[in-house]
């Protein structure tokens, strides 16, 4: 029996929506998920981004989740590269994160917001790490962070090795290819 490949947005929305254990287990195989930033239990939201105003664009993200503590989760299958590719993360993780406040509210409501992208594609070509993650940090140390609401990861299909001997990690074992 052949299997359908994951990169295939609709399958990868069907399998991740219907099971959100496994989606739980995927998002906790990346590193910055273990001890206490583990993700314990989610729940699957409306993957509509409403326009913003009238000539707003509507959005129509693959996932999106919330855990227990009020950080937020998308998740992304893109199987074939677009132009503008990045701009477009910017946008989604952008109404994601505005929509997460309304008049009134204390801006320490707005949600942590975790973009997270498997790409059939190279988007990074002056890399060979098939994981990458973005911060918004200083360009002086590169280690300062502006904020730890914005985190955006890359995970690139095609870098990974099927040569891959010994696979060590949980992200390895989701991401390496039969």
């Amino acid at each position: 029996m052949r299997l359908l490949p994951l990169y295939y947005d609709y399958i990868f929305k069907a399998l991740f929506v219907r099971n959100p254990d496994i989606l739980l287990n995927l998002i906790n195989s990346l590193p910055q998920f273990t001890g206490n930033r583990r993700v314990t239990e989610i729940t699957i939201l409306n993957p509509e981004l409403p326009k913003l105003g009238e000539i707003d664009k509507v959005s129509i993200l693959d996932i999106r989740a919330r855990d227990l503590t009020g950080r937020e989760f998308i998740l992304e299958m893109q199987g074939n590269s677009h132009p503008f590719f990045p701009e477009r993360l910017l946008l989604y993780w952008a109404k994601t994160f505005s929509s997460g406040i309304q008049q009134g509210m204390n801006y320490g409501a707005l949600p942590k917001v975790y973009f997270i992208n498997f790409l059939n594609f190279v988007l990074i070509g002056n890399t060979e790490f098939f994981h990458t993650r973005f911060q918004i940090l200083d360009t002086r140390t590169g280690k300062i962070a502006l904020t730890e609401h914005l985190e955006i990861t890359i995970i690139e299909l095609p870098k990974i090795s099927k040569q891959i001997e010994s696979v060590q990690t949980d992200l390895e074992r989701w991401t390496k290819c039969p």
